[in-house]
């Protein structure tokens, strides 16, 4: 199940917490890549990022998010969504 994350800065976040977490985000970004997890990630605005989590459910994809250290130190707060595949196209095909 895949599932699209937006991650944003908390207004506020001290740059110097941030600076701080930045490696070991970036390790953990890693960590999800070579686990065949993260799917894609792009910086958005705001500051931000988005990115697409491949897991088995929901529950997995939220505990993935939570254990990344700029949500775990609260510099950042995210919204997951599960996502499913767009079937409006067989509107097209109906009889």
């Amino acid at each position: 199940m895949q599932h699209l994350v937006i991650l944003r800065m908390r207004p506020g976040a001290a740059e110097d917490r941030v600076a701080a977490q930045r490696k070991a985000e970036v390790g953990r970004v890693w960590e999800l890549i070579a686990a065949d997890v993260l799917r894609w990630i792009h910086f958005i605005p705001g500051p931000g990022v988005a990115m697409v989590l491949e897991t088995p459910d929901l529950a997995a994809a939220q505990a993935h998010v939570r254990d990344l250290p700029m949500i775990r130190e609260g510099l950042a707060e995210a919204e997951v969504l599960p996502m499913s595949p767009f079937t409006g196209l067989a509107a097209l095909f109906a009889a």
